[in-house]
């Protein structure tokens, strides 16, 4: 399935491509392909930022958003637009260093990928903070955060253990 065009079946409807997406958690398996060049080109991870925010500071600026219990492509994917049914999430999943799908967690890889989506777009001062991989990245990030001085400064800050570490698989 053409990931763009799939339908969002709830909140305000429309397709994938109409929202921002996010992972609840870091070392997303996006990141692993992208840090391995498995079937795109590889970067390094110093180059990858995460923005975060929250889905209540996205609710509480009137927003509107969904959230999936997995890859939005999966069949069996469930949505919401409720923060009280966020319990759909494992976050224990979602933040997991480990998850690789495995005879007792067939779907643990799917479930890793869950995703808070924003439609339309996420206004820049909703980004609380941003987290990098080392201290050359958090330099790069600053520079640029300073050459808009009239503009919303998120905290960054350095999280080597949401990247992946050579030789370490998922």
């Amino acid at each position: 399935m053409d990931r763009a065009r799939a339908r969002v079946p709830c909140g305000p409807g429309g397709e994938i491509r109409d929202y921002v997406g996010f992972y609840f958690g870091p070392r997303s398996p996006m990141l692993y392909r992208i840090h391995t060049g498995w079937g795109v080109k590889r970067v390094d991870q110093s180059a990858i930022a995460y923005l975060v925010s929250s889905a209540q500071v996205v609710a509480s600026a009137g927003l509107r958003f969904v959230f999936t219990d997995r890859h939005s492509l999966a069949r069996v994917a469930s949505f919401s637009d409720r923060l009280d049914q966020l319990g759909i999430v494992d976050f224990d999943v979602a933040y997991a260093e480990q998850w690789s799908t495995t005879p007792e967690y067939p779907d643990r890889q799917e479930k890793k990928q869950a995703e808070f989506l924003v439609h339309g777009a996420m206004p820049w001062p909703l980004v609380g903070e941003i987290g990098v991989l080392n201290q050359k990245a958090s330099d790069r990030v600053r520079a640029i955060l300073a050459a808009y001085p009239d503009r919303h400064r998120p905290r960054v800050f350095c999280e080597p253990s949401w990247y992946y570490r050579r030789g370490r698989l998922p």
